[in-house]
């Protein structure tokens, strides 16, 4: 299986997965570098705090957008237990970070990424 990417190149699921696997690992390793190993939205440091997407990876490949999926503005680290779910449900309105998810997805909807 395979997915373009906004110019038009076409990228095997495997490859796209490893990027993403790559901007994942630097993504976390840097908010622990910065102090902020925590969940962005609610601010929990218990549990299980993941790097999430803004915009899903199965939307930015089904966009022909592949490379939006590996791009470290589209991360951020959420709790599994609350705050993910209400991101891919798209309730994210109480988040401490809803303004930067409303902004990336306004400039991902108007092709500025």
């Amino acid at each position: 299986m395979s997915f373009k990417t906004s110019e038009g190149i076409q990228m095997q699921k495997t490859v796209i997965d490893k990027l993403i696997r790559e901007a994942k690992n630097e993504f976390k390793q840097e908010a622990i570098e910065e102090g902020k190993p925590y969940c962005w939205s609610c601010g929990i440091t218990t549990g299980y705090i993941s790097a999430s997407h803004i915009i899903s990876v199965n939307k930015c490949q089904n966009d022909g957008r592949a490379e939006v999926a590996w791009n470290k503005d589209n991360l951020q680290l959420e709790c599994n237990a609350e705050c993910h779910p209400e991101t891919e449900s798209g309730n994210i309105d109480h988040h401490a970070n809803a303004r930067y998810k409303k902004e990336f997805i306004d400039r991902y909807n108007n092709f500025e990424i």
